[in-house]
C-alpha cells in the first residue's frame, strides 16, 4: 500500500496527457463531420464567465479566462484557441470537398484594414520602443482584429439548417438560463457582487447583472424567441410546453435587462426591440406595440427613478453626468470626454496610436487606479476611443465595416426564408443594442464585450449560409425528409420537404 500510493501520484501527469490525447482525438472526429461543436465551448464561455471587476469591492482580482496566456502568448490562449479551431474546421471542409463559406465576403476587405492597419502600428511602436505587448494590449484595438477570427468560425462551423437550428435554440436556452440565474440571485442572494452603483456610488440597489454582455445575451434571447413565435411557426404551429417556453424567453431575460439597472442596456433594449417589431407582420407589430411596449416603458421608467433619484443632481435627467455642470463645475464623465477630444484634435489623421493615451487624465479620479502604464488609454465611449488611437483612418474603417452591415443585412432581408430570420433578426437586433455602449460606455478593451458583438455581427451571415439553396439541397441530399428530394414515386423526384421548398421558391 505504501508503493501504490506514490505510484499513483508520480503516473498522475502521464495519465492526464494520455486522457487528454485520446480527448483530443476523438473530439476531432466528431469535430470533423459536426463542425458546429467546435464553436460551442467558445460561446459558452462568451455567455456564462463574467470577467467584470469594475464593480467589486476587490477590484483587480486574479487572471480570468479573457487574460489567461496573454503573458506569453500575447493573447488569451482563449483567442488562440479560437483561431486553431478556424483553421481546423476550414481544413476539414476541405477534406470533405464544401465550398468555401463566402457568407461574410462584404466585411473581409474592412476586416482586412483593421489587420493592415494594426501592423502598421506594431511597426510604428517597435520603431518608437514601445513594448510590442503594450501596442496589442486590450485598450488598444486588437480586439477588432479578432472579430474576424470569431465571424470566420463561426460562418465556416455552422454550415447546415439543422446546425443553424441547433445554434438559435442554444443561444434562446443559454440566455434563457442566464436570466433566471441572474433573477434568483437577485430575490435572494442581494444580486450581482459587482455592483458599482452600491459598491463605489453608495447608492442603495442591487441589480441582476452589472456586466452589459449578460443583458446582451438576454437581448438575443428575446429577439429570437419573438420572432421564432411570429415569424417561423412551423405548419402545424408551435406545442403548448413550447409555447410556454418562448414567452418565458420574452419575459424573463426581459426583467432581467430591466433590473440591471444599466443606461445602456435600457436604451439598446428599446433599438433592439423596435428594430425587431419592425419585422413582424404589422397585425402583430401594433399589438405589440400597444400592449408590450407600454408595460416595458414603465418597467425602465420605474427603474431609472429608482436610481436617478438617489443621485445629486440627477432626478428626472437620463443623462445627467454628462452636462458640464452635472457635478461641481463640470462633470468627470464630461470631462473625460472634454480631454480626449482635444487629444485627437492634436492628431486627428493618425491618432496617438494604439499604445497612447489622452493628455490630462490624472483629472479623472477613475483612471488613477490604473497608473502613469494603463491611465488614459482608455474611455468612456467605443467611438472616440477608435478616433483617439487611430484617427481618421480608424473612423473611415468603422464606417465602412459598419455600411457594409448594413448593406449585407437590407440584401438578406428580402431574400431570407422564414427559417433563417430568428437568428438573422436577433443579431442585428444585438448590433443595435450594443450602439449606446458604443457611445457611452468602453467596449473596445473588453474581450468578452468585443466577442459577443463577434457573434451577433456574424448571425446573418450564418442564417444566411445555412439556409442557401446549396446548403439546402446538400442537407436533404445528406439526410431526406420523408417524401424528400432523394424520394422517388412513379419515377419521378417526389415534392421536397417544406424547408427546402420555402429555400428553392425564393
Amino acid at each position: 500500500m505504501d508503493i501504490l500510493l506514490p505510484l499513483f501520484f508520480y503516473s498522475l501527469p502521464y495519465v492526464l496527457a494520455i486522457g487528454l490525447a485520446i480527448g483530443v482525438v476523438i473530439l476531432a472526429g466528431l469535430t470533423l463531420s459536426r463542425p458546429w461543436l467546435v464553436m460551442l465551448p467558445f460561446l459558452t464561455v462568451f455567455f456564462w464567465v463574467s470577467a467584470n471587476r469594475y464593480g467589486r469591492l476587490d477590484f483587480g482580482g486574479g487572471p480570468s479566462l479573457f487574460s489567461r496566456g496573454a503573458g506569453v502568448l500575447l493573447f488569451p490562449a482563449l483567442l488562440w484557441g479560437m483561431l486553431v479551431a478556424l483553421v481546423w474546421t476550414r481544413m476539414g471542409a476541405a477534406l470533405s470537398k464544401q465550398a468555401v463559406p463566402t457568407s461574410m465576403v462584404p466585411l473581409s476587405p474592412w476586416f482586412a484594414g483593421w489587420t493592415l492597419l494594426l501592423l502598421a502600428h506594431v511597426v510604428t511602436g517597435l520603431l518608437l520602443d514601445v513594448p510590442l505587448r503594450q501596442t496589442l494590449s486590450p485598450a488598444g484595438f486588437s480586439h477588432i482584429v479578432w472579430l474576424w477570427v470569431l465571424i470566420a468560425a463561426m460562418v465556416a462551423s455552422v454550415t447546415r439548417p439543422s446546425d443553424a437550428r441547433r445554434l438559435l435554440w442554444f443561444i434562446l436556452l443559454m440566455g434563457l438560463a442566464r436570466a433566471i440565474y441572474g433573477l434568483g440571485r437577485f430575490a435572494a442572494f442581494g444580486g450581482d457582487p459587482a455592483n458599482a452603483y452600491a459598491n463605489r456610488q453608495g447608492l442603495t440597489l442591487k441589480l441582476t447583472f452589472f456586466d452589459i454582455n449578460d443583458s446582451l445575451l438576454c437581448v438575443l434571447a428575446v429577439c429570437a424567441a419573438l420572432v421564432m413565435l411570429y415569424r417561423d411557426v412551423p405548419a402545424r404551429g408551435w406545442l403548448g410546453w413550447q409555447k410556454i417556453l418562448l414567452w418565458a424567453a420574452v419575459a424573463l431575460p426581459s426583467l432581467c435587462i430591466v433590473l440591471s439597472f444599466r443606461r445602456t442596456a435600457w436604451m439598446g433594449m428599446v433599438l433592439a426591440l423596435v428594430f425587431v417589431l419592425l419585422q413582424l407582420p404589422a397585425r402583430v407589430r401594433w399589438r405589440l406595440v400597444l400592449l408590450a411596449m407600454p408595460l416595458m416603458l414603465t418597467g425602465i421608467g420605474y427603474a431609472a427613478w429608482k436610481r436617478l433619484s438617489q443621485v445629486r443632481g440627477a432626478a428626472g435627467n437620463f443623462l445627467y453626468d454628462f452636462e458640464t455642470r452635472a457635478v461641481g463645475a463640470e462633470s468627470v464623465r464630461f470631462l473625460e470626454i472634454k480631454l480626449a477630444w482635444q487629444s485627437f484634435l492634436d492628431s486627428p489623421i493618425f491618432g496617438v496610436g494604439a499604445w497612447g493615451g489622452y493628455k490630462g487624465w490624472q483629472l479623472i479620479s477613475w483612471q488613477h487606479e490604473f497608473g502613469e502604464g494603463g491611465g488614459g488609454t482608455f474611455l468612456h465611449s467605443g467611438l472616440l476611443h477608435l478616433a483617439l488611437k487611430t484617427g481618421l483612418i480608424g473612423l473611415i474603417l468603422l464606417a465602412g465595416t459598419a455600411i457594409a452591415f448594413i448593406l449585407a443585412w437590407r440584401r438578406m432581408r428580402n431574400t431570407l426564408p422564414p427559417a433563417a430570420l430568428p437568428l438573422a433578426v436577433a443579431g442585428v437586433a444585438g448590433v443595435l443594442f450594443m450602439m449606446p455602449d458604443w457611445l457611452i460606455g468602453t467596449p473596445i478593451p473588453q474581450l468578452r464585450t468585443m466577442m459577443m458583438l463577434g457573434l451577433c455581427l456574424s448571425l446573418p451571415f450564418v442564417a444566411e449560409r445555412c439556409f442557401s439553396k446549396q446548403a439546402v439541397l446538400a442537407a436533404e441530399a445528406a439526410h431526406p425528409a420523408p417524401g424528400g428530394l432523394r424520394h422517388y414515386r412513379g419515377g419521378r423526384p417526389a415534392a421536397p420537404s417544406r424547408l427546402a421548398a420555402r429555400v428553392l421558391s425564393r
